[in-house]
């Protein structure tokens, strides 16, 4: 699934420190963190100084910015997609993806999470440990599923959304875009 063997990551904060820890457990190496705003000599270097060195090339990549402002996470992405970086696809070990799903670019699934048959994963997603998407359910470009959200099957969730720890989505729901649930909740009608 993962033919880049070395990345950057865009960002330096905790997040950015969580994509690190996950691209070595997938066996890539991390070759610094790319920032504009942190200091120079704490980062691998600038986004448009690097791009023109590695953009196109062998070295991927990672998205290492957080959900608290999805659209600026968004607008990071389009701007790497646009320079022309290869976002890769990181499945930690443990994670368990049936046969057959498919997983967006730039995706990013962590150990325990679990994507089950004929389901399809958008491109800049993230699933944390124990997250769970059933059968048949399509999650769209930047979402993030915190540690154990549940999608119960057929269910869509719009691109842009948030689904805090534990929170749960009933069988066959449709969630537009931007629905955040927060830690616990539980998303009882089927149409939203």
């Amino acid at each position: 699934m993962n033919e880049v063997r070395q990345a950057f990551v865009f960002g330096s904060k905790n997040f950015a420190a969580t994509v690190s820890a996950l691209a070595a457990e997938c066996g890539v190496e991390v070759l610094g963190c790319i920032d504009d705003f942190a200091p120079v000599d704490q980062t691998a270097g600038r986004f448009d100084a690097l791009s023109r060195e590695h953009a196109g090339g062998p070295i991927g990549l990672l998205l290492g910015v957080g959900y608290k402002d999805l659209a600026a996470r968004w607008r990071v992405w389009e701007r790497v997609q646009a320079a022309g970086w290869r976002t890769p696809i990181l499945v930690h070990p443990r994670a368990h993806l049936a046969p057959g799903v498919e997983i967006g670019s730039g995706t990013l699934v962590m150990a325990g999470a679990v994507v089950d048959h004929r389901s399809r994963i958008g491109q800049a997603c993230v699933l944390w440990p124990q997250a769970c998407v059933n059968h048949d359910c399509v999650v769209e470009d930047n979402c993030f599923l915190s540690p154990q959200a549940l999608l119960c099957g057929h269910v869509r969730l719009g691109a842009h959304s948030f689904l805090g720890a534990q929170s749960a989505v009933v069988d066959g729901a449709l969630l537009p875009v931007g629905t955040r649930l927060k830690m616990g909740s539980l998303h009882t009608r089927r149409n939203a």
